[in-house]
């Protein structure tokens, strides 16, 4: 026994001291040796435990914080394919509308009455505005700026969208 150990009475278990006293003649230690072998390794392994709750908190951290970018990419998008959607809806009502100014035109001049010419010729031109701006825009490398597009396609190509 080294200067610095102190002797302690300690009550346990009977068969909790077998287990001991076989342990430590497989380990060629004496009693006290072994259990203060195995107290120190009870330590230890709470050190061990807790550098590897560190661990497993700063994974958890990288984890949360690629979920955040992730989510945060998401949502945008989701924005841009909602001012995508909102922007083929727009054209869709656009196109409608363009079909139905179509129809009248055809109806006038099948009918033989074209009174108001330069009306229809106008019409004519706005049609073909229209279909210049949604032709540039399809053109385009990269997506357009939503925005602006669907108030080109609102306004009837009177934008000026590039």
């Amino acid at each position: 026994m080294a200067s610095e150990d102190v002797q302690t009475n300690l009550r346990l278990p009977a068969n909790l001291k077998e287990r001991l006293v076989a342990s430590a003649a497989e380990s060629n230690r004496s009693l006290s040796a072994e259990v203060t072998s195995r107290l120190e390794k009870s330590f230890d392994d709470l050190t061990d435990m807790k550098k590897q709750l560190l661990i497993a908190a700063v994974r958890l951290e990288t984890v949360r914080d690629s979920f955040r970018v992730l989510a945060t990419e998401a949502s945008k998008q989701l924005s841009i394919l909602t001012g995508a959607n909102e922007v083929a809806r727009l054209a869709a009502n656009a196109a409608i509308e363009d079909f139905d100014t179509l129809v009248e035109i055809a109806e006038v001049l099948l009918s033989g009455d074209v009174r108001d010419r330069v009306g229809l010729e106008s019409e004519i031109n706005r049609l073909k505005r229209a279909r210049q701006v949604i032709e540039t825009q399809l053109e385009r490398s990269t997506p357009p700026p939503l925005m602006p597009l669907a108030e080109a396609v609102r306004a009837g190509g009177n934008s000026d969208v590039d």
